[in-house]
């Protein structure tokens, strides 16, 4: 869609990632890249503005469940971002960027 888009010359900079990813479910290291890749190649910007996990199914406390969501997915999918030249802000929910100044 959006290659059909830029074919028409509407003006698109960039795009936006949400992962809301499960627990049990959740895309390879690999194919993180792969995607922000496919769309920086289009000449897009690429950022990643919001990620969380749900972690209902795991055990323990609620606290201890998101602790393990920001331990266990977060790193991994912002560091994909990180990586990435061709993406502009990891921005993980209460992840700082360290690309950025604070």
């Amino acid at each position: 869609m959006i290659r059909d888009l830029l074919a028409r010359g509407v003006p698109i900079d960039g795009i936006g990632f949400q992962p809301h990813i499960s627990i049990h479910r959740y895309p390879a290291e690999s194919d993180l890249h792969a995607n922000i890749r496919r769309f920086a190649d289009l000449g897009l910007k690429v950022d990643i503005s919001e990620l969380d996990a749900r972690p209902l199914l795991l055990p323990g406390t609620r606290d201890s469940r998101w602790q393990a969501q920001r331990v266990a997915f977060q790193p991994q999918i912002a560091g994909a971002c990180v990586a990435e030249p061709g993406c502009e802000s990891p921005g993980a929910q209460g992840a700082p960027d360290p690309r950025r100044p604070a």
